[in-house]
């Protein structure tokens, strides 16, 4: 017993282990962004706000309270998923030894534990794990139900089904699954008559306790997004094999091997398992993990079909993941059961699922690097934003993220628009005239809705004064409307306080009180936001002293300060030639000790395999802005028909050290117009180099950059020549690099590629 227990426990430390790895090294996205801003609301208000969307509020009631609990930091929030995910672990077992044997529990316990697909999903702040949790809690009663007539087996029963339906909608899949199997067991007890009342008791419950939801959700339900996508069914398979096997979604053809054997691996142990459960009990279980195989997938599958006439899901393959624990119980019994007579086989086969898993792991965790989006802007915005100030979010597409880190108020501009003179005065005109002046946060996402910036430069026109802080993709400005805001440019506003993060600095003769670092770890490439809090303004210039591998000094001029202090922003560029590593930083004022204020972990970003002159298709030698060349590209196809898409492989170097980040575009343009896109572009992808995990800041001078694109076509492209061209523009201020030619000819600012034949669909 003692062995048993002791084996459960490093199976949770295992899984307990692989969850918090990482926890606080990625941003927050759109779907974490919600969850944070909406627990932030009123309990009511939260209710009423779920109402009208996509999931029941639970989850995000239970977000609410461990808020309160812990504070509004994303590592605490996000540990509410990874509690979930340890205690799904923990059933998961029970249920598998409950079905099987304890050796099933222990490898199913273990097959959860480091599946790639429960790892990344415990560490999202999302419902999708809670959901797991109920689902694996309603399966492991529903049996115990079947078996004996104890009580506590109907009660958390009725409590994991309901609060499984309270957090998302699609468990509803649970009591199909269940009521399936149940025919199944109620056979095999000889129609029991004390048990079909106890059933039917049950499933009456969980509707009654369920109901009040429906009938204050349904007047006020508002699915406003149909499913554009169109799949294949061999897709869907793949996909949803790949997922469960080794947790990725993307590159699925990486893991088409390794998949495949996990799935014969399935498939072999399932059938004699089958096979030797001729009715009973363990048919009974069967048929019920078969189903939470089957019947949730085939649900996934329907509702992402794209149907005019209702409501579809996107195709997103964490659907699959609360019943996921059937594929991984199912599994486990099979090779515990075949354990017996062939051991080493059976150790071969679990070694297969592992490593496939391992592999997931790898690709799905390394490469996060947290960056500081919105961590020193909104403290920027929160120091110096007075009473009588705006906040303008320009364009509001990732609105959540920002809402997120901000929870003042703020007017979006809606990211829909195709932003001109009359919508930006419209907008801005009300907001101007009721206030005492207006804060622009803008987005990378403001260069595509406004590409002639006319919301900034109706500011600019407007204002008496302004200023502006560059952060990475954002930009912070400040344009004062009337002339005593002016007065007040460079004083702080009620809200300012130092951060409980930052160092404070120990009293000197220095006028410096505190320094914060936004992060514990940086990529190279990356600046960092160095913000320093005086009591009054120092005197000269500054100086930011970086000690590690290699030192590095910066310069800085004394910031316009009132003489009663207050917040400094200083910009130190991590460049490329600056080697991984730790870095103490300090800060020395002239006259003054040199004062340390925190330590970094400097690390290279995610690796971007980089290339040779050789493996290039079509060199070139393209030059954009002073220091950018482009030598060549890789085109997969020049023929694709509507509907399809483009593989694009770029490739750049740098002669230097790079301090501007710029986005690369790729349009496909044709002779025809678009009347939907508002220009003659029928495919684009605009995206920092490698999907971002290359930034143009953390290129090395002289390594060549292998950047690709997977371009899709317009499905109503008509058919015929498209040119297909690319080139740079500031992630700032969306100004495009210039293009020269080697002999020093300038081409404009864009790259024209190659000419691309499209045709119909169906024609070859």
């Amino acid at each position: 017993m003692k062995r048993d227990k002791l084996l459960l426990i490093l199976i949770l430390l295992l899984a307990f282990g692989l969850r918090v790895w990482g926890l606080g090294d990625r941003n927050l996205w759109w779907d974490e962004g919600f969850s944070a801003w909406i627990a932030q609301q009123p309990a009511l208000q939260l209710i009423e706000r779920t109402a009208s969307d996509v999931h029941p509020p639970l989850y995000y009631l239970l977000l609410h309270l461990w808020q309160g609990a812990t504070g509004g930091n994303e590592f605490a929030l996000r540990f509410l998923s990874v509690a979930a995910g340890v205690l799904g672990v923990a059933f998961l077992y029970k249920l598998a030894a409950a079905l099987g044997d304890r050796r099933a529990g222990w490898l199913a316990g273990f097959f959860l534990a480091i599946s790639p697909f429960a790892v990344v999903w415990s560490q999202e702040m999302r419902m999708y794990t809670w959901a797991a949790l109920w689902t694996t809690l309603g399966l492991w009663a529903a049996w115990g139900l079947w078996q004996t007539s104890r009580w506590r087996y109907w009660v958390v029963y009725v409590l994991a089904c309901v609060a499984a339906l309270w957090t998302l909608y699609l468990t509803v899949t649970l009591l199909v699954i269940t009521n399936v199997a149940f025919l199944a067991a109620w056979q095999h007890r000889r129609w029991n008559r004390s048990l079909l009342l106890r059933w039917f008791a049950a499933q009456a419950a969980v509707v009654a306790l369920f109901l009040p939801w429906l009938l204050f959700m349904v007047p006020r339900a508002f699915f406003g997004w149909f499913a554009a996508e169109s799949f294949s069914p061999v897709f869907f398979l793949q996909l949803y094999a790949t997922t469960l096997a080794a947790g990725v979604s993307e590159n699925l053809e990486r893991f088409l091997l390794p998949t495949l054997a996990v799935m014969a691996i399935l498939v072999a142990v399932t059938i004699p398992l089958w096979r030797r459960s001729r009715g009973g009990d363990q048919r009974a279980g069967l048929v019920m993990l078969l189903a939470g195989l089957i019947l949730p997938a085939a649900l996934v599958y329907l509702g992402a079909l794209p149907f005019d006439l209702f409501y579809s899901v996107r195709l997103a393959p964490r659907y699959f993941f609360p019943l996921a624990v059937c594929f991984y119980s199912l599994l486990a019994l099979g090779l515990a059961a075949e354990a017996q007579r062939r051991r080493w086989l059976v150790a071969a086969a679990t070694g297969i699922v592992t490593v496939t898993a391992l592999l997931g792991l790898i690709g799905v965790q390394s490469g996060h690097v947290r960056r500081d989006l919105y961590d020193s802007l909104t403290g920027m915005l929160q120091a110096y934003r007075q009473p009588g100030d705006a906040v303008v979010l320009h364009s509001d597409k990732d609105w959540p993220v920002f809402a997120a880190q901000y929870d003042e108020s703020w007017t979006g501009v809606p990211n829909a628009w195709r932003v001109d003179a009359d919508s930006a005065a419209g907008l801005l005109e009300p907001i101007w005239e009721a206030s005492e002046g207006i804060w622009l946060v803008m987005t990378p996402e403001a260069a595509q809705t406004d590409p002639q910036a006319q919301v900034r430069g109706w500011l600019e026109t407007h204002a008496l004064a302004a200023r502006t802080w560059d952060y990475g993709d954002n930009t912070l400005g400040f344009y004062a409307r009337t002339a005593q805001r002016q007065e007040k440019l460079n004083e702080t506003g009620p809200a300012f306080a130092v951060p409980p993060k930052a160092a404070m600095v120990p009293p000197a003769d220095d006028p410096l009180d505190a320094a914060w670092l936004p992060l514990r770890r940086y990529a190279s490439g990356d600046t960092i936001h160095l913000a320093l809090f005086w009591r009054a303004p120092p005197d000269g210039d500054l100086r930011v002293i970086l000690h590690g591998p290699v030192e590095r000094e910066i310069a800085v001029a004394p910031a316009d300060l009132p003489d009663t202090g207050g917040r400094q922003q200083v910009d130190v560029h991590l460049t490329s030639d600056l080697p991984p590593g730790r870095y103490q930083v300090a800060v020395q004022t002239a006259g003054g000790q040199e004062q340390p204020v925190g330590s970094l972990a400097l690390i290279w970003p995610p690796t971007v395999r980089g290339a040779s002159a050789g493996e290039i298709d079509h060199p070139l030698d393209l030059r954009l802005g002073p220091s950018i060349r482009l030598v060549g590209y890789d085109l997969a196809q020049q023929d694709v028909a509507s509907g399809e898409s483009l593989d694009l492989t770029l490739y750049w170097q740098t002669d230097k050290p790079l301090t501007a980040r710029y986005k690369v575009f790729t349009h496909l343009l044709g002779e025809i117009y678009n009347a939907s896109a508002g220009n003659f572009i029928w495919g684009q992808v605009d995206s920092e180099p490698a999907g971002g995990q290359a930034p143009t800041t953390a290129w090395t001078p002289g390594e060549i950059v292998a950047d690709r694109y997977t371009i899709p076509v317009a499905v109503d492209a008509p058919s015929g020549q498209y040119t297909l061209e690319i080139g740079l523009y500031g992630l700032v201020n969306g100004e495009r690099l210039t293009v020269v030619a080697a002999d020093d000819q300038p081409l404009g600012d864009a790259v024209k590629l190659s000419t691309v034949t499209v045709r119909p669909v169906g024609v070859d």
